[in-house]
């Protein structure tokens, strides 16, 4: 049971330093992969068609997830895509209990 309890600690560890957290102004951003591209952050902001943005999670490189309040808080978010090199926001999903 100990080695079963270290193995997940050390799995664990190397998850968390994986990820990539930065903000650009007041938005915070969340990666899995490496850190993006600060322009990239940057076109998604300036793309934004609506309220302020709170945080941002990168899914993918070709894919971000925009919350217009912090994550656990959150109702729905928009997904902005990558299309032809310029950002598009695609969908706007709304969570309802």
């Amino acid at each position: 049971m100990r080695v079963l309890g270290s193995v997940c600690s050390v799995v664990l560890a190397l998850v968390l330093s994986s990820c990539a957290e930065m903000a650009v102004g007041d938005v915070r951003v969340h990666s899995l992969f490496s850190t993006p591209h600060i322009e990239d952050i940057r076109a998604v902001i300036a793309a934004n068609p609506n309220g302020k943005i709170y945080e941002i999670q990168v899914t993918s490189p070709s894919e971000m997830l925009v919350y217009y309040e912090p994550i656990r808080e959150s109702i729905g978010y928009a997904t902005v895509r990558r299309i032809n090199g310029k950002w598009v926001y695609v969908d706007r999903v709304i969570i309802t209990s």
